[in-house]
């Protein structure tokens, strides 16, 4: 079973009580397969600061496009998107 390294910055940190964990993923799950688990472990709130486009992911440095399939070491951050002018 592959493993990613998933990092949360800001307000991702309280929701989580973490800076970062590691995730058993299983072979061929994508990147939505695990929002979805992260949703049901992190709660309402998790999901929709990701539903409300209120935060940035990053898959090993690249900002996500699609709904990549996750392989082993790949690194997950999370970021809320901060405005201001």
């Amino acid at each position: 079973m592959s493993v990613v390294k998933v990092a949360y910055l800001a307000s991702f940190q309280s929701f989580t009580g973490k800076e970062s964990e590691r995730i058993p993923v299983r072979e061929n799950e994508t990147f939505e397969d695990l929002m979805k688990r992260l949703s049901a472990r992190y709660g309402t709130r998790f999901a929709r600061r990701l539903d409300e486009h209120l935060a940035i992911v990053f898959l090993n440095g690249e900002q996500i496009v699609g709904n990549p399939i996750l392989n082993d070491h790949d690194e997950i951050l999370f970021a809320v998107l901060v405005g201001g002018g």
